[in-house]
C-alpha cells in the first residue's frame, strides 16, 4: 500500500526500540528536503543555521539535510 501511494514505510518496534531512531531521522530529513525543494530561500537553508544530522555539515546535497 505504501508503494502504491508513494508513502514511506518503515518497520519499527516501540517495545524494543528497533529502528525508531532511524525512522524519526528519515522522516525529519524527508520533511526538511521537501521544504528546501518548495522554498529554496527558506530561513533553514541559510548558511550558518542548524541542520539535521548534527555537526552542521550533514549531507550538503544542494541545501538538503540527508
Amino acid at each position: 500500500m505504501a508503494d502504491e501511494h508513494g508513502w514511506i514505510y518503515f518497520e519499527t518496534s516501540a517495545m524494543l526500540g528497533t529502528h525508531v531512531r532511524d525512522a524519526f531521522y528519515l522522516l525529519s530529513c524527508t520533511v526538511m528536503n521537501r521544504l528546501n525543494e518548495q522554498d529554496p530561500k527558506n530561513v533553514l537553508n541559510q548558511e550558518g543555521k542548524a541542520t539535521l544530522g548534527g555537526g552542521g555539515g550533514g549531507g550538503d546535497k544542494a541545501g538538503g539535510c540527508c
